[in-house]
């Protein structure tokens, strides 16, 4: 099998040896690679493969943890424009949209890289935001939240199945929430600081309240409890920075 691999990347230090190594491990041979970079400034890692038929989720999962990697690109999504530098030569540009191809096989790619860090999620986090159009980072930090709560809550494996919010937080939210963050609990209300997911120093973003909230929907409706949870709020103020979680005592009937 031979064919083409481009992955959206962040960063190009180290990045093609890693990248080929952890190919070759699950069959894959690198005949050739090279970088290639838009006029907007988003670089690509190019390789020329054979060996191994694998579908593009294996790959994925093999490649996620390297850093710099954001995502894998569908080849037909390859155009070739005349360079704007030269007009006078056809010299090619690569263009590509980092949120194109498949949405379930992109989604789960994203959500499984994430997985593969849990707990510390902010550096692959902020790769992925960055490759999504402001506009939509929040509504797509949501459904991500959402996918990776799904899966997580498989992880997890509660002694005993959550009926209600007392179940819900000692079996489910808690074990899998402390670790990516400090809980404190006050009622039904659940205050989550000094998070895993922003980047240090950077300061709290709306997107990680959002991820947190599409994780929770995802823990808590893998077991049919998702009317638990009632509603949020994301504070970046004098009061610190956190987000607030509000839950109902008992499933709606």
């Amino acid at each position: 099998m031979k064919r083409e691999l481009i992955f959206h990347i962040s960063t190009a230090a180290g990045i093609q040896l890693r990248t080929v190594q952890r190919l070759k491990q699950i069959g894959i041979l690198t005949t050739s690679r090279s970088f290639r970079e838009t006029p907007d400034g988003k670089r690509y890692l190019v390789l020329d493969i054979q060996g191994a038929d694998v579908p593009d989720e294996m790959i994925w999962t093999q490649v996620a943890e390297v850093q710099g990697i954001l995502g894998l690109v569908e080849s037909d999504k390859l155009h070739i424009e005349p360079s704007k530098t030269d007009k006078t030569q056809k010299q090619a540009t690569a263009e590509f949209a980092p949120e194109s191809g498949d949405t379930a096989i992109r989604d789960r790619m994203l959500i499984f890289s994430l997985l593969s860090r849990y707990p510390r999620l902010d550096g692959r986090f902020n790769e992925i935001l960055m490759a999504i159009p402001p506009e939509n980072r929040r509504q797509r930090a949501l459904e991500l939240g959402a996918g990776f709560g799904g899966h997580l809550a498989r992880q997890i494996k509660p002694k005993k199945t959550p009926t209600k919010l007392a179940d819900s937080m000692t079996e489910l939210l808690i074990p899998a929430l402390a670790p990516m963050a400090t809980l404190r609990l006050d009622g039904n209300t659940m205050t989550v600081s000094d998070n895993r997911i922003d980047l240090k120093g950077k300061g709290h973003l709306d997107e990680t309240c959002d991820f947190l909230k599409g994780t929770i929907s995802g823990l808590l409706r893998a077991y049919d409890l998702a009317s638990l949870f009632v509603g949020n709020q994301c504070r970046n103020d004098s009061e610190g920075e956190h987000c607030l979680f509000l839950f109902a005592s008992k499933p709606a009937a």
